[in-house]
């Protein structure tokens, strides 16, 4: 778990970005603490930002993000959990989704178009390297 103390004295060590034209990005592949991302989706629908505690893209269908943000089209987005950052045990991923929920549950359709870019600030487990 990370120590708040760790987090104020380190705070945000990396930041990962995909190039432009990406409809995932896997930010770290460990335990992570997630401070926050930022994008732009160059697309031309609404699409779905989700973030997720794993170390890989999930495929798509059925999901479990711990975010989602919903993205107009050809806007910027941000999104950050708070000042100390929040936990994420396997690693981080985003996710750019066309869907949202289908028959009550989170659904992952990758955005087909890959028009987004996509930014992250994290540290690694308790701030460290």
């Amino acid at each position: 778990m990370a120590f708040i103390g760790d987090l104020q004295s380190s705070g945000c060590q990396k930041i990962a970005s995909g190039s432009a034209g990406v409809k995932s990005l896997i930010v770290n592949a460990a335990r992570s603490v997630y401070f926050g991302a930022d994008g732009f989706n160059g697309s031309g629908s609404t699409i779905y930002i989700m973030i997720f505690d794993l170390t890989a893209v999930p495929a798509n269908g059925t999901v479990s993000p711990i975010h989602i943000i919903q993205v107009p089209t050809v806007t910027t987005w941000a999104h950050g959990p708070s000042v100390y950052g929040e936990q994420f045990t396997n690693g981080i991923v985003i996710a750019a989704s066309t869907t949202a929920l289908s028959g009550g549950n989170w659904t992952l359709t990758l955005d087909g178009t890959a028009d987004q870019f996509i930014e992250c600030d994290y540290a690694n487990e308790y701030g460290m390297y």
